[in-house]
């Protein structure tokens, strides 16, 4: 059972790209925007509640390999190598072959895709302070392969994702 994380910040494309993605794979797969288990109100961005969002990806991912899903895809954000591994090692422990990839985009990129989507700059400063943090630690992800998002249309950030995750490397 293969298992790959999609990571990136907010606006890098992880959520539009999903259902393309889901058209060009083969199998059993089941496909997984992290964001639709982690709308909590008032919003957390604490350690607990990113293990929780985590612990939340981990049962879904064990529902489907019970079900007889081959390949589970994750999408979320997960802003660094500590929490990119915990996501991994967890499945892992759930029988799952784990590969990541990364989204990035440029800080000007995602700053205009968030105000695309109707995002106030002055009513959600934490939304965007969050999304300039989450480019510029995408920049730090040693080792993952990665997706730059900045030039490419969504079907074409599907194509080369599609592409990637054939030659993930996995343990």
């Amino acid at each position: 059972m293969k298992a790959t994380i999609i990571t990136g910040g907010p606006g890098s494309g992880k959520t539009a790209v999903l259902p393309l993605l889901a058209r060009r794979l083969t199998g059993r797969i089941a496909l997984l925007d992290g964001d639709d288990l982690s709308w909590v109100r008032p919003h957390e961005l604490t350690i607990e509640w990113l293990n929780l969002v985590q612990s939340n990806i981990v049962a879904c991912a064990a529902n489907f390999r019970d079900f007889g899903v081959e390949h589970f895809i994750a999408a979320y954000v997960l802003p660094d190598r500590e929490r990119l591994g915990r996501l991994a090692w967890l499945l892992r422990a759930e029988g799952y072959v784990v590969g990541a990839i990364a989204l990035r985009a440029s800080e000007r990129v995602v700053l205009r895709r968030l105000a695309e989507r109707g995002h106030d700059p002055q009513r959600n400063r934490e939304l965007f302070r969050v999304a300039v943090e989450c480019c510029r630690s995408m920049e730090q992800l040693e080792g993952v392969p990665y997706v730059d998002t900045d030039t490419l249309t969504i079907e074409q950030v599907a194509d080369e994702l599609h592409r990637t995750m054939e030659l993930l490397p996995r343990s």
